[in-house]
């Protein structure tokens, strides 16, 4: 319905009914099926934004974001670990010094009290004084070393969970499987015995994916590795992966921290345990068997345990097959 001027009698508005405006396709109803077909989409964009972050957010994502999610959540826990570390290492220095300063100070007061028994005077100076000093510095001493102690607690607790944040991030899992029981990152952890049934591509990205996860290991557990990168050659990268899992099994305590003949204690694991294997239990913190020890000191080098892995590697049928393996086909696993 429109509205006509009773002068000039020109329309100057159009009007509709009720009715017409909500029933009409061609005035508000269309409007009206868009917008709830825009909010239906929407709704399911928002479905499947949430369900991406919260994959990405408990480490089942292996694309762009989770990777950056996984970077995020590592730098905040490097962070916290270098604020412990920095207090850690302040409340040592206090110590030392607390420590220093006492044991001056009852030097002076050993002094003191020697001067004064050479003098005739049995009786200590002022009495009870050295004792009481002596007693509050202890005192003080002991408080700061509680501290210390406690921040060793929870710097020990912090390591532990990041550890164990690590290991479910890498993905590192038992199957089952004849030839590669273990997978890091849906791949399969090689071992010397059926190394040569894989092809190179495959061979190379376990061995990286290995080495990144001790260097992270390093990292929040503070420790030292004996080698520091991947080699070019698979031999030299398998060798100084077994020499940084040793130090690791140090630092687990699941090895005697010192032992005489270190070569045969590797020839042993190597034998019984391969390197997937030891990978596994290293990780996962599982009890090894450790052979008698030797009455020969032989130290664990490069050199010596490189020769070990080859003759190992050697035994394992074809191990030429390895080097000719140009295959680029994916050995994803479950």
């Amino acid at each position: 319905m429109s509205l006509t001027c009773s002068v000039c009698h020109k329309q100057c508005r159009v009007m509709y009914c009720s009715h017409c405006i909500n029933s009409s396709p061609g005035l508000i109803l269309r409007k009206k099926i868009n917008l709830l077909q825009v909010r239906e989409e929407t709704s399911k964009l928002r479905a499947q934004i949430d369900n991406i972050l919260e994959q990405a957010m408990d480490g089942d994502s292996q694309d762009l974001l989770g990777k950056h999610l996984h970077t995020l959540k590592a730098m905040h826990y490097k962070r916290n670990t270098n604020k412990i570390r920095y207090k850690l290492a302040q409340l040592g220095k206090i110590v030392t010094v607390k420590r220093n300063r006492m044991k001056a100070l009852e030097m002076e007061l050993g002094r003191a009290t020697k001067k004064d028994t050479d003098n005739g005077n049995n009786k200590p100076i002022n009495g009870d004084l050295p004792r009481r000093l002596s007693h509050a510095h202890n005192a003080e001493y002991t408080d700061t070393l509680d501290k210390l102690t406690q921040i060793q607690r929870v710097l020990a607790n912090t390591k532990a969970i990041k550890f164990q944040e690590l290991v479910r991030l890498f993905l590192i899992r038992r199957r089952d499987h004849s030839d590669f029981p273990y997978t890091i990152s849906f791949q399969p952890v090689v071992n010397l015995q059926n190394m040569y049934k894989l092809p190179q591509t495959v061979v190379d990205s376990s061995l990286e994916t290995m080495w990144g996860f001790i260097r992270l290991a390093s990292r929040i557990l503070f420790i030292n590795l004996p080698c520091k990168g991947l080699k070019d050659d698979v031999v030299d990268s398998i060798t100084g992966m077994v020499i940084n899992l040793l130090a690791l099994l140090r630092y687990f305590k699941l090895i005697p921290p010192q032992i005489r003949d270190e070569r045969k204690l590797v020839r042993f694991l190597l034998q019984n345990y391969d390197l997937d294997q030891l990978f596994y239990h290293t990780v996962m913190n599982r009890d090894i068997d450790v052979p008698s020890d030797g009455l020969t000191d032989t130290r664990i080098d490069f050199e010596s345990c490189h020769d070990d892995v080859q003759q190992m590697l050697q035994g394992s049928n074809e191990l030429s097959v390895l080097n000719k393996s140009m295959d680029d086909k994916w050995f994803l696993v479950g």
